[in-house]
């Protein structure tokens, strides 16, 4: 399989340690969040090397769509 992976994201001065220490912790502490996809997540994480579980919280903003 050949993914073009490089090509739309700006890498990340993010460790990968960090990516999985701020997605567990966004899960564990936000159940009620766990509708959000991880790629979504790591989309944020690579944006933000500051970014936190709490800040993830704070920016999602789940709802419902009448239509489901």
């Amino acid at each position: 399989m050949y993914m073009h992976c490089g090509k739309r994201y700006k890498p990340s001065n993010r460790s990968i340690e960090s990516y999985e220490q701020v997605v567990t912790d966004f899960y564990n502490r936000y159940p009620e969040d766990r509708i959000i996809e991880i790629q979504d997540v790591v989309l944020l994480l690579a944006g933000d090397p500051e970014l936190t579980a709490e800040d993830i919280h704070k920016r999602i903003k789940i709802t419902q769509s009448p239509n489901r």
